[in-house]
């Protein structure tokens, strides 16, 4: 099947290059990221079992529905641009400023002082009551039922849905100021943020999202214009990106407590297993007729991180009925055979479902053309806007590259990147520019 994939991987890469051309990077690059790990995952190169034909015909629906989203604006675009339906609105410098600064307000009065306090006591944590190694347990409340870091469920409840939402937007739109106005502070300070929220939960993603962010801003820059792309590079780039990737090797050796096993699994467990485990955990779980990937949601699956926060609010009020966020996070949570390694024994991984496990649910194949025609045809919206320097666009994309990333790890759309997208629509639905007084 690997012959399969490269083949499906020219042609899909091909056409939306022909589309959409450089200002189509970023939308590419995603297609890219799939079909790389993709291709590779057919090779069991760590151990891992190969995915199926079923599967894998799967995947390739999914990347080609993305093409084809690509495909349907393209033609949108060229008949129907004047009714504003196939691009987004672009806003005043006046307007952009405003909501630039709103959101620098946000950031240093609401979020740096919480997520402050979560990062000092993190370390206290660490420090004095629990080793770094069972550190990582003891926030998710794994071994005990309750976080050592938030206590109370219901402080962990609106931390997912106030302040983690906000780190992303934060994210997003500083990536897009950076990219349309060339201002560097709100993505400066919303890094920052993340890679404190990330080292107070002791997680590497969040030093990953800061490095993949990064590159979209090279990607985002060369579709907009090749030197703004180069201009990227620099000697203080070069040495933050070094420091992340240190930071990162510390928690791994802070949470396996060896720092030969880090760098062991930095090398094999980060670069290969990780971005590959996601299609042999898909592929057992779409062979299993007891799995609940099986249990179509209708919806419910990919709209989830939508849908826990009406369900979180319902049960405060007494309301008991289960988020679908927390029904696939439990059960991805179990650990599943999905290969065998070198010395015979069984390899086992959790909580690698991809963005596929959730779009699956939602009505097989069907609910994976749909979606994924969607999300290409909104890229090539928000790609198009990048080449008129719109922020909110930008911004927009950021969110969608990221969406395109990181669905190869998780069910994405159960977390809070939905959330950080609206509250990017609340942002710039707003008009926080003082209104001029009449002389």
């Amino acid at each position: 099947m690997s012959e399969i994939v490269f083949a499906a991987g020219i042609i899909n890469l091909s056409v939306s290059f022909w589309l959409l051309r450089k200002a189509g990077l970023t939308v590419i690059f995603v297609q890219i990221w799939w079909f790389f790990w993709l291709f590779l995952s057919t090779f069991s190169l760590t151990g891992l079992f190969s995915p199926s034909k079923d599967a894998i015909w799967l995947y390739i629906l999914m990347l080609t529905s993305v093409t084809a989203g690509i495909l349907i604006h393209n033609l949108a675009f060229r008949y129907f641009d004047k009714s504003g339906f196939v691009s987004f609105q672009e806003s005043t410098e006046e307007l952009d400023r405003s909501r630039e600064k709103a959101l620098e307000k946000i950031i240093v009065y609401f979020l740096f002082p919480i997520v402050l306090f979560f990062f000092f006591k993190a370390i206290y944590l660490m420090s004095t009551s629990v080793a770094p190694v069972d550190y990582r347990a003891d926030v998710f409340g794994l071994r005990t039922g309750k976080s050592v870091l938030f206590e109370s469920p219901k402080v962990g409840i609106l931390y997912s849905i106030f302040v983690s939402p906000l780190l992303l937007a934060s994210l997003f739109i500083g990536a897009g100021v950076y990219l349309t106005k060339g201002r560097l502070k709100v993505f400066a300070m919303a890094c920052l943020l993340i890679g404190l929220d990330a080292f107070m939960m002791l997680g590497r993603f969040g030093f990953h999202y800061i490095i993949m962010l990064s590159f979209f801003l090279i990607l985002g820059g060369a579709a907009i214009d090749w030197k703004k792309g180069l201009s990227v590079f620099s000697w203080r780039v070069l040495s933050i990106g070094i420091s992340v990737i240190l930071v990162i090797l510390l928690i791994g050796y802070l949470r396996e407590n060896r720092l030969g096993l880090a760098f062991d699994r930095f090398f094999k467990l980060f670069l290969l297993d990780y971005h590959t485990m996601s299609f042999s955990i898909f592929d057992k779980e779409l062979h299993d007729p007891n799995s609940i990937l099986h249990h179509w949601t209708y919806g419910r699956s990919s709209l989830a991180g939508l849908e826990k926060v009406f369900i979180y609010f319902g049960r405060f009020i007494g309301i008991p009925v289960d988020p679908q966020a927390d029904v696939i996070g439990a059960y991805l949570h179990e650990y599943k055979t999905v290969g065998m390694g070198a010395n015979g024994r069984f390899i086992s991984y959790n909580a690698f479902g991809s963005v596929m496990f959730g779009l699956y649910r939602d009505g097989g194949p069907i609910a994976i053309s749909i979606f994924s025609i969607l999300y290409g045809f909104v890229s090539a919206m928000a790609s198009r806007s990048l080449e008129k320097q719109s922020l909110f666009g930008s911004s927009i994309l950021a969110s969608l590259f990221f969406i395109g990333i990181y669905g190869l790890f998780q069910p994405v759309l159960s977390g809070p990147i939905l959330l950080a997208v609206v509250a990017i629509l609340i942002l710039f639905k707003r008009n926080f520019s003082s209104p001029k007084k009449e002389i």
